[in-house]
């Protein structure tokens, strides 16, 4: 049997340097939903296709990263239109 070497999940502390953000602004992701977790044994790791999916969700034509608005700053905006 032949196993793949590419790795299917990361560390926090992993996938954030993949990323280019810091670790505790993907645990916000992770908490907010924002990007999707697997949970394994009290341990959070970030599968290698949440972190493409998330890439690919805030990254315009161009390939650049867009930055999504942190859901505090986001919730003060949706208060603001009522």
């Amino acid at each position: 049997m032949s196993i793949n070497s590419e790795r299917l999940s990361y560390s926090a502390e992993d996938a954030a340097a993949l990323l280019g953000i810091s670790e505790r602004y993907l645990r916000g992701l992770a908490r907010t939903g924002e990007i999707n977790v697997a949970r394994i044994h009290g341990r959070i790791l970030f599968p290698r296709s949440a972190l493409v999916e998330f890439l690919a969700k805030n990254t315009d034509g161009s390939g650049k990263r867009v930055r999504p608005i942190p859901p505090h700053i986001r919730a003060k905006m949706l208060k603001a239109r009522t």
